[in-house]
């Protein structure tokens, strides 16, 4: 019974030693390999009878590698000491197999089994894919510096745009300032050759004198404070300051009025919000500004007899809400989704620079994070500043 027992374990051991799916060698203490199976065969690209009996160099890459293996594996394996570990070993044409191995140690005739399996596609896969990664990097580093580059060249540009935005609001500063001056100045030339008349004739008494004087002074004060006015008015503030809706349409609206009276627009506010907030204070307003500037500039093109600006302040939503509404004959539909892009403009041949509603969005949407908003209404536009809670 034990006979036969032993025959079928044997059996057992030759179906798995040499119809494994891995390569099995057997080598002796001299590291002579003494039996192999099929895969091992195929692995390595011999026949059987051309690698029993050789020395296990023969798979090594070099003497050096043969050597170095007998430290690091050999001789661990032989002293029943477990092992695993991925080496590179040399195939018969010479090309170099990456091989995961094991190896256990037969101590009654001091040999060692040892199972190899190819892991060579997996090695150059893992490769490739450590290779595809580094290039990932690389072209994520690249990227990544291109588009410092990128908002470097936007920063500039709109550096750029801000100061030609700024030389165009001093076009307009200067127009607004000439009329806010002109009836001042007109009066104090009228009293000053008034006054020049009297002495001339001398025809005068202390007090009229006095209260003439006095009336110049009082138009040089007018004239210094429009100054101060339009100075702080267009100044730039880095920090937002606590303002509302209804402080910042009246900046703008106080700047602008006597201009409009000249041209007779009438300007109505209906106020609803009444809140004060954190914001950009004067950079706000002169969004307000450019916007009823840009309602005076069609009432012109388009010849307006009775031309009409309406603001209004609400709150809706999330949003404090500030608009404004003319009667000036609205925007044409096909440039509706152009109005704000940079450069764009319909005043062309007529001191049009196309940055005035750019520069006005950039304000409200990338420094406030707000939005502005256009639409065609009757017989006019309306255009809707929305700056968040």
């Amino acid at each position: 019974m034990a006979i036969i027992d032993i025959e079928k374990n044997h059996e057992r051991f030759e179906k798995i030693f040499f119809n494994s799916g891995v390569g099995i060698f057997i080598v002796d203490k001299k590291r002579i390999i003494m039996e192999c199976n099929e895969t091992f065969c195929k692995m390595f690209g011999y026949k059987y009878n051309e690698i029993i009996g050789k020395s296990c160099d023969i798979i090594q890459l070099s003497e050096t590698a043969y050597m170095h293996f007998a430290d690091i594996a050999f001789n661990k394996v032989i002293k029943n000491k477990a092992l695993c570990l991925n080496y590179k070993l040399k195939h018969k044409n010479g090309k170099i197999l990456w091989i995961r191995i094991s190896g256990d140690s037969i101590s009654v005739k001091e040999e060692v089994l040892w199972i190899v399996i190819d892991i060579t596609k997996r090695v150059a896969m893992e490769k490739k894919l450590k290779e595809s990664k580094l290039k990932i990097n690389r072209l994520n580093k690249t990227l990544n510096q291109e588009v410092k580059n990128q908002l470097a060249l936007i920063r500039e540009k709109d550096e750029q745009l801000q100061y030609q935005s700024r030389l165009v609001q001093m076009g307009e500063m200067l127009n607004m300032i000439a009329h806010q001056w002109r009836q001042p100045l007109g009066a104090i030339s009228a009293t000053t050759s008034f006054l020049s008349t009297s002495l001339m004739l001398n025809d005068f008494d202390k007090s009229s004198f006095l209260n003439e004087i006095d009336k110049i002074e009082k138009y040089a004060k007018h004239l210094s404070d429009t100054i101060d006015d339009f100075r702080n008015f267009f100044k730039l503030t880095k920090n937002k300051e606590t303002t509302s809706l209804e402080e910042l349409a009246n900046m703008a609206i106080n700047i602008v009025k006597p201009i409009l009276q000249t041209k007779k627009i009438k300007i109505y506010t209906k106020y609803n919000c009444n809140t004060s907030f954190l914001t950009y204070k004067n950079e706000v307003s002169q969004v307000v500004l450019n916007l009823i500037k840009n309602s005076q500039d069609a009432f012109l093109e388009n010849q307006i007899t009775d031309c009409i600006i309406e603001i209004s302040t609400y709150i809706q939503k999330s949003y404090f809400c500030l608009s404004i509404k003319d009667n000036a004959g609205g925007i044409k539909e096909e440039i509706m989704d152009k109005i704000f892009d940079l450069y764009f403009s319909t005043k062309h041949g007529k001191n049009g620079t196309g940055i005035g509603l750019y520069m006005s969005k950039i304000i409200i949407q990338d420094h406030c994070q707000g939005k502005l908003e256009a639409r065609r209404i009757k017989n006019g536009s309306l255009f809707t500043i929305k700056l968040p809670k």
